[in-house]
C-alpha cells in the first residue's frame, strides 16, 4: 500500500510514479485526474512493467535490474 500523500506532497512533486495498475488505481483515487501521475517504466527502459508480485507470486522478475 502506498504511504498517504498530503496536497503539498502532490504540489512539491514535478512528477509521481508509479509501479503497477494497483498503484494507478490507488493514486487516481487519491488525486483524480492528474498530469503528474507516470508509470516509471515509461521513464527508463532498464525497468520493464512489473505485474505486483505480492499478487503474482513471481518475485524473481523484481529482484534485481542490471
Amino acid at each position: 500500500m502506498l504511504p498517504m500523500l498530503e496536497k503539498e506532497d502532490v504540489e512539491w512533486a514535478d512528477y509521481i510514479f508509479y509501479m503497477d495498475d494497483s498503484n494507478l488505481r490507488l493514486l487516481t483515487r487519491m488525486l483524480g485526474s492528474n498530469d503528474k501521475i507516470y508509470p516509471i517504466y515509461k521513464w527508463t527502459s532498464l525497468i520493464p512493467y512489473i505485474e505486483d508480485p505480492w499478487y503474482t507470486r513471481d518475485f524473481k522478475k523484481c529482484e534485481s535490474y542490471d
